[in-house]
């Protein structure tokens, strides 16, 4: 086999067709721009990137029905407007990046947007503007305040989401995990740390009276783990500890640093093992900053992955407040991904157990009437997402990928753990892994963080927020720039321009035959291992791959015809992620019926339109009437209830789909839309429990002629000839 270029395994983004296409974009943005403005301004580009200085604010009050923000401008303009606010003179401006007829339907940003949320976001009118400027997930963060607080916050996101019904936003829970933060200061107040000061690190949780002299550590194991010599790092790495003096047993603190530690030498807790450690640069260290041990491989019994707080907090808030994923911190291999889904099992089955009692008791006081819907919403199914950040999680990535949902970049922490002159290598390398293997990929840490304090990014930033949606990365997370900071909305609609200025610079034809051939040489995705080669000798990996087999034939029959939509209709959202591995470039709409289970269908839809790439949840609603099957003769006639394969029923909720993506401006008349339904979906994501000699096997029918059926493989005719579960078809919307 021919070797493949080195730039291709990455997804051909940095292919020579991606160079000339982003040469040509910014050529024609100039010309247009140019054009527009009827050569009245220079050509240069500082007059092409100059727009009117906007005077509104994030704090400026406008009523809660304010129409959403438009982000759908040219890349030069999306670029540069980083003070601006739209505004209705805005909205009636329109401009266009290229003048071809791709670029002539609005179409949506691919890329999500996760927001921490905190206390400069949490009011219902911010949150808002933040669904209007593009946040698609709402983070909380549980390594920093109360359940209580949290539930107010997701009452207040669901608030905002009531404002505006055609959006949606999951809800992200971030375990604490088995951190290592410092502990509270006096009054929650920064202290200020000097180059070449001493300062004792204690293991007394009980210690809430931080101050410069010392401070206290949530690792128990801390001096055993530590020795003279060793390096901590603080803050995500800007400040940095040498360690002086371990004591493992306690005791009094050696003379020869009391002098330094004075006057607060006898009020330090050192009952409890404790380090001396040298600053070895100035720096402000705040509450609950994270700290990390680079080298040291902490063992799991001394720090365990689920923590008993996350025990917790699971059990009395992931099913009680409907969260749509659990992210999980400090994961070093797959069974700490098994261990938080078997602790969300037992969650939802205490959660049925004590909804079934209110229910028992509510018929009891009713007299027997009950509404009986009330555990309904145990049904939702939690998606485990593993946070990578530690050398052991980098040494098991294949497997920890392969067992959790999706996958989340945590540069801050990787950034201690690693060289910092490492540390995009390892963003790549864990983005292109979770891309073979279809699982959403999540990355993080700093992408604007000068708007904390900033109205505007630097551009270094900007490039790297740029720089992650180039790598294929589903979704980048604002943190403290929303959270804390002086921009929340701000920071959300910068963070959107960038990643719909990026997105139109990648070459998709390009960045699909490089996954397909990916996919073909067994490198990853769900069809076999990282790196390793698969020959489909099992079952399990034929039906596997089965499923690729059809995403990748959707995605390249929508380039062959020029498709602008793909509709996938979907019960258990295995096949929208498929065909999002596969990067089409067009909306991909995963459909799921709004019937039986009606709060099971909209936490998938929520978990598909947050984090995966260029995936958007809608619902259909199921067919109401039941139909009389009277095929046997001399037998009761039996019932077919909801029937969500029915191919006319399927065909009306794909008109109505079509519909509606006319009415946001994806598609024009004549557009080809390419739809996939499934037959039984469920036996599909119950494949490995089935043997393949049981299996019902069907053509794959398809509405396009024997030419769109064409392939470049084989084994990919084989396949397709096999699978049974979908069916394809592709119309044209007004015809």
């Amino acid at each position: 086999m021919p070797s493949t270029p080195t730039l291709n395994l990455h997804g051909g983004r940095f292919s020579s067709n991606s160079t000339h296409r982003i040469e040509t974009i910014l050529q024609q943005a100039l010309l247009n721009y140019n054009n527009s403005h009827q050569r009245s301004h220079s050509s240069s580009w500082a007059s092409m990137v100059q727009v009117r200085n906007e005077s509104t604010t994030d704090n400026t009050q406008r009523p809660p029905n304010v129409a959403p923000l438009l982000l759908t401008r040219d890349v030069s303009v999306s670029i540069s407007e980083t003070n601006c606010a739209v505004d209705s003179d805005h909205r009636s401006r329109r401009y266009s990046a290229q003048n071809s007829q791709e670029t002539q339907s609005v179409l949506p940003r691919h890329t999500k947007i996760v927001c921490a949320i905190g206390p400069s976001c949490r009011d219902v009118t911010v949150l808002v503007h933040m669904l209007d400027a593009g946040m698609n997930v709402a983070r909380l963060n549980f390594s920093h305040e109360t359940i209580d607080y949290h539930t107010q916050s997701i009452h207040n996101v669901r608030a905002a989401l009531a404002l505006r019904p055609q959006k949606r936003c999951a809800i992200l829970m971030d375990t604490k995990g088995a951190e290592i933060r410092t502990g509270t200061l006096i009054n929650g107040a920064p202290v200020l740390l000097k180059a070449q000061q001493y300062l004792v690190l204690t293991t007394d949780q009980s210690y809430s009276a931080g101050h410069g002299k010392c401070i206290s550590c949530t690792y128990q194991g801390l001096a055993e783990s530590t020795y003279p010599g060793a390096l901590l790092l603080c803050a995500d790495g800007s400040i940095s500890f040498e360690v002086l003096y371990c004591a493992l047993n306690g005791g009094a603190v050696p003379e020869k640093y009391q002098k330094s530690l004075a006057p607060h030498i006898g009020t330090l807790p050192t009952s409890v093992p404790y380090i001396v450690v040298q600053v070895k640069s100035d720096g402000l260290l705040r509450e609950r900053q994270n700290m990390c041990l680079p080298g040291v491989e902490i063992p799991s019994n001394m720090l365990p992955s689920l923590t008993e707080k996350d025990i917790s907090d699971l059990m009395n808030f992931a099913y009680q407040q409907q969260v749509d994923i659990v992210s999980c911190s400090l994961v070093r291999n797959a069974q700490d991904v098994r261990n938080v889904r078997n602790c969300l099992k037992e969650a939802q089955q205490a959660y049925l157990r004590q909804q079934e009692q209110e229910q028992e008791n509510e018929k009891a006081t009713t007299g027997g009437r009950t509404a009986g819907t009330t555990a309904q919403t145990s049904t939702k199914t939690i998606r485990v997402h593993a946070k990578i950040e530690s050398l052991q999680a980098l040494q098991n990535i294949d497997e920890i990928i392969q067992e959790a949902d999706g996958v989340h970049v945590s540069r801050g922490d990787l950034g201690m753990a690693l060289p910092l002159y490492k540390v995009f290598l390892a963003q790549k390398m864990i983005i292109t892994k979770a891309r073979r293997y279809g699982k959403p990929v999540v990355t993080s840490t700093e992408m604007l963080d000068s708007m904390i304090t900033n109205v505007r990014p630097s551009h270094a930033e900007c490039t790297d927020v740029a720089n992650a949606v180039l790598d294929g990365t589903d979704a980048m997370m604002l943190s403290g720039e929303v959270a804390k900071g002086k921009y929340p909305i701000r920071s959300v609609l910068m963070m959107a321009r960038i990643a719909k200025a990026a997105e139109s610079c990648v070459d998709y034809h390009d960045e699909f035959l490089s996954m397909r051939q990916l996919s073909l040489n067994g490198c990853g995705g769900s069809g076999g291992g990282g790196g390793v080669e698969n020959n489909h000798s099992s079952p399990a990996n034929d039906r596997r791959s089965r499923s690729e087999v059809i995403a990748a034939s959707a995605v390249d029959t929508s380039f062959k015809l020029g498709a602008k939509l793909i509709v996938v209709f979907t019960t258990y959202g295995n096949m929208p992620m498929q065909v999002a591995k596969y990067r089409p470039g067009i909306p991909i709409v995963a459909l799921a019926c709004h019937g039986s289970q009606v709060d099971a269908n909209e936490g998938l839809l929520n978990q598909l339109d947050s984090l995966s790439h260029g995936v958007h949840g809608w619902t259909y609603c199921a067919r109401k009437e039941p139909t009389v099957n009277l095929e046997q003769k001399g037998t009761e006639p039996r019932i077919e209830r909801e029937d969500n394969t029915d191919h006319l029923h399927s065909m009306l909720a794909l008109k109505e789909t079509m519909e509606k993506a006319a009415g946001l401006g994806w598609i024009t008349r004549g557009d080809a839309v390419v739809s996939l339904w499934s037959r039984n979906e469920k036996k599909e994501a119950e494949k490995n429990n089935i043997e393949d000699s049981k299996e019902r096997r069907q053509p794959v029918r398809s509405v396009i002629g024997s030419s769109e059926k064409r392939t470049n493989f084989t084994e990919q005719n084989r396949l397709a000839r096999e699978a049974v579960k979908y069916v394809q078809s592709v119309n044209y919307y007004g015809y």
